[in-house]
């Protein structure tokens, strides 16, 4: 949603049968060409896996102004709260994770 989150207040999605994450190891550098292709390339290929058992993800969102003060878009700031992964191997878990900043614009 392009709407600002209250302070202390993120939008919250459980983890479960409407909303998964899969954290995936590749076997060299990917970039955002290979994440957005329509066909996967090739390579790199995936070498280990993970689903998440549980948690939640926190999305934080605020606005994205120029120079000028216009409004242009939104950030919006993502965290996994208390994911656990697990995969064939091992898991793991994040308690409180950074993912990423996914921006849009007007």
């Amino acid at each position: 949603e392009n709407q600002i989150t209250p302070e202390n207040a993120p939008r919250v999605v459980s983890i479960g049968t409407n909303s998964s994450i899969t954290y995936r190891l590749y076997s060299d550098v990917i970039n955002n060409a290979f994440v957005c292709a329509t066909i996967t390339p090739a390579s790199p290929v995936v070498e280990k896996e993970w689903q998440a058992q549980g948690g939640t993800i926190e999305v934080i969102t605020t606005e994205r102004r120029n120079t000028s003060d216009v409004l242009v878009g939104y950030n919006h700031s993502i965290y996994f709260k208390n994911v656990n992964f697990a995969g064939s191997e091992n898991s793991f878990s994040f308690e409180n994770y950074f993912f990423g900043v996914y921006q849009t614009s007007l």
